[in-house]
């Protein structure tokens, strides 16, 4: 958690810094201010700080090999560290994030369906990993990451508002083995 709490000190330090050196115009427009967050994205990607992440208007996103998952995802989950059986999970819960942003549309059931394809990964993943906390870490920025622009997080909200008071099972030992744990 520190980790993330310091890539958005850092990311609030160079959005003042973007916006004239501390003089934060606080009447900006929504626009001008988005444009100074969007500013501060772009040094944190060239920086490395960020993975480099598609913006563009389209919910999916590019998946050039169609894998399911976004390119800039899969690059995100190839780079990590962690053992073939993780990052295998890792893919198998990008393609659930990316499922709910190419849904026609997202009701309970389909949420639910959706759910269903990575909740194994991301329980077995996290609960059983030498590095829970790590994982943890991974899952969500993969998270956050397939969110990155406000019509994909209306789509995700869309997505947890369908899946509010859903009751779901943990998965079987044997599923958990199934996803290399």
């Amino acid at each position: 958690m520190k980790g993330l709490h310091a890539r958005i000190a850092l990311l609030v330090a160079l959005s003042v810094m973007v916006t004239g050196c501390g003089d934060i115009d606080l009447d900006a427009s929504p626009e001008k201010r988005a444009d100074n967050a969007t500013e501060a994205f772009h040094i944190l990607e060239k920086e490395g700080v960020l993975p480099k992440l598609d913006r563009s208007d389209s919910l999916v996103g590019i998946d050039a090999d169609d894998d399911g998952i976004r390119d800039d995802i899969e690059t995100f989950i190839e780079q990590k560290s962690v053992p073939e059986p993780q990052k295998e999970g890792l893919r198998t819960f990008a393609r659930g994030m990316q499922d709910i942003q190419a849904a026609d549309q997202i009701t309970p059931e389909i949420a639910g369906s959706i759910t269903d394809t990575y909740s194994a990964e991301y329980f077995c993943l996290t609960a059983f990993s030498d590095n829970m906390d790590e994982m943890l870490r991974i899952f969500s920025e993969v998270e956050a990451f397939t969110a990155n622009t406000p019509k994909r997080a209306e789509r995700y909200l869309e997505y947890t508002e369908a899946m509010d008071g859903r009751n779901m099972s943990l998965p079987s030992s044997s599923r958990c083995s199934e996803v290399g744990q």
